[in-house]
């Protein structure tokens, strides 16, 4: 792309995925700084959007996993997947594995990018 364009502007020969496109025009997005931090700070992120305090407790179950395998928010983003199926074998409940995994873009998004 020349300084100036958009994306609508640029003509290729080839298709490209729009989520890689997406990934190459945004440039990288990982977090940076201290992971432990990172992932305590999205934790108690989590816990605030939610009423119900059944919700929380079993979202807590999600955090406290996270933090015992030593999770980041980067390998979160990049392997959800797998964070969800391992979640799950060690008795997270999967709606609370799903919202914990699945909520990081919305983190980022609202401005927490540490």
């Amino acid at each position: 792309m020349k300084e100036g364009e958009s994306v609508e502007d640029v003509d290729i020969d080839i298709d490209i995925p729009a989520r890689i496109l997406d990934d190459v025009l945004q440039g990288p997005q990982a977090f940076s700084g201290d992971a432990a931090h990172n992932l305590q700070e999205y934790c108690t992120w989590v816990l605030a959007q939610v009423q119900s305090n059944r919700w929380r407790k079993e979202l807590e179950v999600a955090i406290k996993f996270a933090i015992d395998q030593y999770l980041d928010l980067n390998s979160i983003v990049k392997h959800p997947h797998v964070i969800i199926n391992a979640m799950v074998q060690g008795r997270v409940k999967l709606g609370s594995a799903l919202q914990f995994t699945g909520n990081v873009d919305r983190f980022r998004k609202e401005g927490k990018n540490l």
